[in-house]
């Protein structure tokens, strides 16, 4: 939700993330967006499963290129997860 909902939030975010890479020597940033997320209007907002994934995708890449810019460096590993029967399938975007 790098990319979206009220700016504290985001500088929340953003300020938690500086203090993992200072105190901590995080290097890499996992982003996980997942199928059917409420916060989009779910899978009904979408004409099928491509466009689905295609939309979350596109965030993803946003939020990469957003972290990208702020921290220097960093490695950014985008996923994906949707449902598979009763388990859930997590893809590299």
């Amino acid at each position: 939700m790098l990319t979206q909902g009220p700016a504290t939030v985001r500088q929340w975010v953003l300020s938690n993330l500086a203090i993992a890479r200072q105190k901590h020597g995080v290097r890499t940033f996992v982003l996980v967006h997942h199928e059917d997320c409420a916060a989009f209007g779910g899978s009904g907002a979408f004409s099928g499963k491509k466009e689905e994934t295609l939309f979350h995708a596109g965030r993803l890449r946003k939020a990469a290129t957003l972290l990208r810019k702020r921290f220097r460096g960093v490695s950014i590993l985008k996923l994906y997860a949707s449902k598979k029967g009763r388990g859930v399938v997590l893809r590299k975007v």
